[in-house]
C-alpha cells in the first residue's frame, strides 16, 4: 500500500507541483518506509509552500534529525 501511494502522490505532484499536501503526505509516506533523504526533500518543498504549517516543520526536523543519525528513530521510541 506504501508504494502504490507514493505513486499516486508522485502522480498529483507531476501534474500540480504545488500541492502542500501532496508533498507533505509524500513525505510522512517516506519516513514510513524509512526513506528519510527522500522525506527530508518532500518535507522541504511542502513547508516552503506553506510556511506556517507545524506539522510540515515538525516532520522535516523529525526526517533531518533521521537522516542525519538513524539511531535517533531507535532512540525516540
Amino acid at each position: 500500500k506504501l508504494k502504490e501511494a507514493i505513486y499516486y502522490y508522485q502522480k498529483a505532484i507531476a501534474s500540480n507541483p504545488e500541492l502542500f499536501e501532496s508533498h507533505y503526505n509524500l513525505g510522512i509516506v517516506y519516513i514510513n518506509v524509512g526513506d528519510f533523504d527522500k522525506a527530508t526533500e518532500e518535507l522541504n518543498k511542502a513547508a516552503r509552500l506553506k510556511p506556517c504549517d507545524k506539522n510540515a516543520r515538525s516532520a522535516l526536523e523529525f526526517s533531518m534529525k533521521n537522516r542525519a543519525n538513524p539511531q535517533y528513530l531507535k532512540d525516540t521510541l
